[in-house]
């Protein structure tokens, strides 16, 4: 786990990550991982801010590159009742994301170079 092991402040890292499909759901890749982070960020309570997008701007069945949460995120979630892992489970990261109102909309980039993301761990900021 990169988040248990890593020091640094700012970790970016770009590729594309492989997600098994079972639901019916709405989303894509990096929404979906945003979404798995999310889970963690809430279970953890932990200070962490979390981007992944594709640089095309469009992730898998939307008009979404992808989303962006910290501990706000959590909060929202909450608030509005939503179950993270009842939209994992569904494969609907895009309908989640819509309702907290957390989604990245670039439009269509017109380039394809890598998915990007981002991780800053406020917590460890110094100063």
């Amino acid at each position: 786990d990169i988040l248990k092991h890593s020091e640094e402040e700012c970790i970016i890292f770009g590729g594309e990550c492989t997600v098994n499909v079972t639901g019916n759901g709405k989303g894509g890749r990096n929404q979906h991982a945003v979404l798995l982070m999310l889970k963690k960020i809430c279970e953890e309570n932990r200070d962490i801010c979390f981007l992944s997008a594709g640089t095309d701007g469009i992730d898998g069945n939307s008009n979404a590159a992808g989303a962006v949460v910290d501990k706000q995120s959590c909060k929202k979630a909450k608030d509005l009742g939503l179950s993270i892992d009842k939209y994992l489970k569904a494969f609907d990261s895009h309908n989640f994301f819509k309702e907290i109102d957390d989604l990245v909309v670039t439009g269509v980039s017109g380039t394809n170079v890598i998915d990007l993301a981002i991780i800053l761990q406020t917590d460890k900021f110094k100063g």
